[in-house]
């Protein structure tokens, strides 16, 4: 059961780190399986009711991506949002490890640094990741956590015009010039290829595992054509979004049959691994040779029709649909 946070000045138009845990009423805190977290009451995302139904989300990804890490490795998350899979990552990597954890979102960020308070190898990185904007910033509509919405997917890209547009930093994966790194998690919205066009010294250099949600198949595509040339294999990760082994124990599936959806970028010493893996009965992973086979991935994914096909020009009045 969730709870009030206990340290919990009234809400401002603009949250600034240290304001962000006394906005009464509006953040919350609850158990999860990987510790305390503070969460935005009015989310309306699947993240924020995974949490409060079972004290999770996206176990089945999570457990994906850590049979390719091991302590001491290095991961980045990019667009990190609240902390649950940087959570997950420090503790497959362990104290030897570190976790660089990206988030543009200034509300979120702040909640991001504060579940990461405790956990000296994870560092909260307060930034848009792209392809070429080092040192610069970048304009985004900043969330309004007062207005119930699903907040982990606003993009960079959107423009509502319901709020000014706010710079935050800009940076790239190269910029870190890391000497390695094992995994590459990337959600951000449909601009995965962005972030993987300003990590080719890093991929070249370290050939980390990519693991990048896929929510729609031009997005897809994208992230196949760049990943290619990168001289990676490409993968598709399907897992149900409901894990019946939750760490509440909560047999009761908010979620149906909705599953979430990830493109695997594979490189050459990970190409065996990945051709004999074995998933769980809640997963389905095969490689992806052509777009047919994106396309037919995509399909396997039950929302995918209602969430993005019926907003195509075939579905619009006039659009030849019948």
């Amino acid at each position: 059961m969730t709870q009030e946070a206990s340290q919990l000045p009234d809400a401002g138009q603009s949250v600034s780190d240290t304001e962000l845990l006394h906005l009464d009423g509006l953040i919350g805190q609850t158990p999860t399986r990987r510790g305390s977290m503070a969460f935005f009451r009015n989310d309306r995302g699947a993240l924020t009711q995974a949490l409060r139904a079972y004290g999770e989300w996206a176990q089945h990804e999570i457990a994906f991506c850590g049979r390719f890490l091991t302590p001491g490795d290095t991961v980045l998350d990019v667009g990190a949002y609240i902390g649950t899979h940087a959570l997950a990552f420090a503790g497959f990597v362990g104290p030897a490890g570190h976790v660089h954890s990206f988030e543009a979102q200034p509300a979120s960020f702040a909640l991001l640094a504060h579940n990461l308070a405790d956990v000296a190898h994870v560092t909260a990185v307060h930034a848009a990741v792209s392809h070429n904007l080092a040192g610069a910033s970048i304009l985004l509509d900043e969330i309004d956590i007062a207005e119930p919405r699903s907040y982990g997917s606003a993009a960079i890209g959107d423009a509502s015009g319901k709020r000014p547009k706010i710079p935050v930093p800009a940076t790239t994966l190269d910029a870190l010039d890391l000497r390695s790194c094992a995994l590459v998690k990337i959600d951000v919205e449909g601009m995965e290829d962005q972030v993987l066009l300003g990590a080719e010294r890093l991929l070249s250099s370290c050939a980390p595992l990519i693991y990048a949600e896929c929510n729609t198949v031009d997005a897809g595509s994208r992230v196949i054509a760049r990943l290619r040339a990168c001289g990676y294999d490409v993968w598709m990760h399907l897992a149900d979004a409901y894990n019946p082994h939750n760490w509440r124990a909560n047999g009761t599936n908010i979620f149906g049959n909705a599953k979430e959806a990830a493109l695997v970028g594979v490189p050459i010493r990970h190409r065996a691994a990945c051709a004999s893996l074995r998933c769980g009965p809640q997963e389905t992973f095969f490689e992806i040779r052509t777009l047919d086979d994106l396309v037919a991935g995509m399909l396997l994914k039950p929302q995918y029709p209602r969430e993005v096909l019926h907003g195509s020009s075939a579905f619009r009045p006039g659009g030849g649909h019948g």
